[in-house]
């Protein structure tokens, strides 16, 4: 897992949006470089690299071995202590071993995303809280434990809001009245509270709203509105490929024993029975919550990453299945044992090579895209002063590369207009990789005595396909009849002397 992870550690020559985001909220909390903090952005990522910005790490590198690279390792220990502590250690070693090969995390631990910490917290909360609630191991300790990691996966990404579920709703089925009478249940809420209280006060302070976070995702649910997203189910399948998908097939198939034992479940007196509904409810909440509350059809595989740990422990249960069916079924001879381990195991390794060859080629095809941004932003940095103004629609990209106030280009032309006379921006980007009104392309050509091109980047060798353009102003329109007014000429000598 660490091997394939640091493989393509650096291997982008460009970032993304998200992560552009991310990178520029850390830069604004380290340097000032006048960037508007969203709201619907979860703080501890950018924290945590606005704190390594300060200490003096600024290698892109670095930052994603350190917030990236190393909790998604620590997710591929933490599926194999689920897992061991769930069953047994050898459904710990299997899963924990698919999580290491898993195309999902191999992919987004070269990039700079919040997914893999804050799938590192759920693992963090799951096993902690199997170890204090369920086996009453250090009951205080680990349901403290629990609390933190619940508190800080949320603060990481408002999609870990599906872990608090997870184990709210066993504690509802499980626990009912126990939930107010056991002690350690308190400590679980108490310093999961206390953990989020200073995100949510800053919130309050920043935003106006301590639930200001929200706006944007309440939006994006569909209940009702749109048809039942039953392409979520697809995902299973994605996540395994073939091999993988039928040993899950087979491991889920064993799972009939909670209808049939509800009874017993809901008195807690068959251990099995728990471990089997805590691992099915992991699976189901996500499923549940994409297919009938958010059906989105846009839907990512990286969204619903919380279910992949018990995806593949159910997976490992199939393979274990198959082991005890190869000692019993097979006819007894001096190697029967070694030889069925070495079947499951070329079974896993052959399983593993198209997760890996997948992950490979997504991530080349990916590595060089928005490469222009970054040229293009690097340039404006060269060629700007600090509080320059730059117009563009990839707002997080060019303001992490430049470092300079970016504004988006948006509304209307004569609104655009306004906005230019008054905030007087040194630079126009224009490009395909973001969008932008329609106006907006046929905008320069319209104004050519306010702004002349200074760099272009294509998307090919041969310079034929021009991707973006960087324009710079020379002069703006007057602010009462939008007709252009004549400004120091010196600076119009200037850019031509610059541009020749």
């Amino acid at each position: 897992g660490f091997y394939l992870r640091f493989k393509y550690l650096n291997i982008n020559t460009a970032v993304w949006w998200d992560e552009c985001e991310y990178l520029s909220i850390a830069k604004e909390w380290a340097y000032g470089i006048n960037y508007d903090v969203p709201s619907v952005r979860q703080p501890l990522v950018p924290l945590f690299i606005a704190l390594l910005y300060k200490i003096g790490i600024s290698s892109l590198a670095i930052i994603k071995f350190l917030v990236v690279l190393l909790p998604s390792i620590a997710t591929v220990l933490f599926t194999y202590l689920l897992g061991k502590e769930l069953y047994n250690k050898q459904i710990g070693l299997i899963s924990s071993f698919i999580m290491s090969v898993f195309w999902v995390s191999l992919f987004w631990t070269t990039r700079v995303s919040t997914d893999l910490m804050g799938l590192f917290f759920s693992l963090l909360a799951f096993w902690s809280f199997w170890k204090g609630y369920v086996k009453k191991e250090s009951p205080k300790l680990f349901l403290t434990i629990t609390g933190i990691s619940l508190a800080l996966g949320f603060t990481t990404r408002v999609g870990n809001i599906l872990t608090i579920m997870i184990i709210g709703i066993f504690l509802i089925f499980i626990a009912r009245r126990e939930i107010f009478k056991y002690e350690p249940i308190r400590y679980l809420i108490l310093f999961s509270i206390l953990t989020v209280a200073p995100y949510l006060i800053w919130n309050q302070v920043k935003f106006g709203n301590i639930f200001a976070f929200w706006g944007l995702y309440a939006k994006s649910i569909n209940t009702f509105t749109t048809p039942v997203y039953w392409g979520f189910l697809k995902f299973f399948r994605l996540y395994l490929f073939d091999i993988f998908f039928i040993f899950f097939l087979l491991g889920i198939s064993t799972y009939y024993r909670l209808f049939l034992g509800l009874d017993l479940l809901l008195k807690k007196k068959n251990q099995e029975l728990l471990v089997d509904f805590f691992t099915l409810l992991i699976i189901l909440v996500p499923t549940i919550y994409f297919t009938f509350i958010l059906r989105q059809s846009s839907a990512e595989p990286r969204w619903a990453i919380v279910m992949a740990p018990a995806v593949f422990i159910v997976t490992a249960k199939g393979f274990n299945i198959t082991y005890d069916a190869l000692i019993k079924y097979l006819p007894k001879f001096e190697y029967k044992k070694i030889i069925s381990i070495i079947a499951i195991t070329i079974l896993i390794l052959a399983a593993s090579v198209d997760e890996i060859k997948f992950s490979d080629s997504l991530i080349n095809t990916k590595k060089d895209t928005y490469v222009q941004l970054k040229f293009a932003g690097e340039w404006i940095k060269e060629n700007s002063n600090k509080e320059d103004i730059v117009m563009s629609s990839a707002v997080p990209q060019n303001s992490y590369y430049s470092e300079r106030k970016t504004i988006q280009v948006t509304g209307t032309d004569e609104n655009f207009n306004k906005l230019i006379t008054e905030l007087k921006p040194r630079y126009l980007e224009l490009t395909s990789l973001e969008g932008y009104p329609d106006w907006a392309f046929t905008w320069p050509e319209r104004h050519k005595d306010l702004v002349v091109p200074v760099q272009a980047y294509f998307s090919d060798q041969e310079r034929k396909n021009m991707i973006l353009v960087v324009y710079e102003f020379i002069d703006y329109p007057d602010k009462k009849s939008n007709p252009v007014t004549n400004m120091d000429a010196g600076i119009k000598e200037g850019q031509q002397n610059k541009t020749n």
